[in-house]
This record gives structure tokens, sequence and C-alpha cells, in this order.
């Protein structure tokens, strides 16, 4: 029985190596998740700065991944509703199957930029700096006054956070705050 388990255990994780590597090739973006310090930290600067308000309605993770931050999200925040984008099918469907236990967390497999995002309260997410650049004309066009956004180690360009946190992690990687 347990080397059954043993022998399961490594041909799952072979098959998350080999999603990774075609995830890395097809996409040019490595698969990175977050740390568990970044996502609390970042749960910390939603409650930061909603503090004495409601909760956000609707927050919206852009490149979900595994959707790591999105339930840790719906955990903290049990009124609003969390949605996760994510364009690669493999994390797409792997958070898809766990969020089905979570009741107010959905995902999607669309390419954020091709999303609305004027209705969210509050955009978190972790993406290369040519993707984050992107995101910032996107970001002017389409949200609401006081949107807050969280971006996990790279800054919108020409545009100044309201805060910069820097986590003491060993690389150090800073959390840019802003709001629209």
């Amino acid at each position: 029985m347990l080397e059954t388990l043993g022998s399961l255990l490594l041909i799952a994780a072979m098959i998350f190596i080999v999603i990774g590597l075609f995830y890395e090739r097809r996409l040019k973006v490595a698969a990175v998740p977050t740390l568990p310090l970044i996502k609390r930290t970042i749960i910390q600067v939603i409650n930061t700065h909603i503090k004495g308000k409601t909760q956000p309605k609707k927050i919206a993770e852009l490149g979900s991944g595994w959707g790591g931050i999105s339930f840790l999200m719906a955990k903290n925040f049990p009124q609003s509703c969390i949605t996760g984008y994510e364009f690669f099918f493999a994390p797409y469907w792997v958070s898809k199957l766990l969020g089905m236990r979570c009741s107010n967390v959905d995902f999607h497999q669309k390419d954020l930029f091709e999303q609305p995002l004027g209705d969210y309260d509050v955009i978190v997410f972790y993406l290369t700096p040519k993707l984050t650049a992107m995101l910032k004309e996107k970001f002017d066009k389409e949200l609401k006054p006081g949107t807050l956004v969280i971006s996990n180690a790279f800054p919108l360009p020409d545009i100044d956070p309201v805060e910069i946190i820097e986590t003491k992690t060993l690389a150090k990687i800073k959390i840019f705050v802003y709001r629209f």
C-alpha cells in the first residue's frame, strides 16, 4: 500500500514538472508560485486599505495560476466574490477543481487583457514586468475611481504607488499598492 502511494506521488510530481515546463515554453512565462509570506502580506494590505469599510464586493486575481492567492482571499473575505483569471489550461483546471469546495471563488480560463475589469474593487496580480506594463493602459481606461490595485514584485510604469511594502524574504520582494 505504501509503495503504491509512493509510486502515485512520484507520477503526480512528474506530471506537474512536465506541465510546468510546457507552461513556461508555451507562454514564455515561468510558473513561479507566490511565497506564503507574500500571500499573507497581500491579505494584510487589503485589510489595511479597507479598514473601517465593508469588505470589497469583487476581487480579481489576474494570472491566478493554481489559485493560491484567490483561495486565501476567499477565506479572509468570505463576503467578497473572488474571480481568478488564468490563461493556461493546467493551472486553471487544478484551481477550478479545488475551487468547487469554495463558494465565493470562481476561475476563468481567459486572456486577462480581454476581460472587463471595471466592476472590481480590488485587483491583485503577480505577472512579468512586460505584462505588468501592459496592464497600466488597461487600468487607466477601465478601473473605477478608488479601485485598489496590488502588484507583487513589479511596479506599474509611470504611476506612483500609494505604498511600497518590502517583504522580509531572502529576495526582499516588494509589493506595490495603487489607488486608481
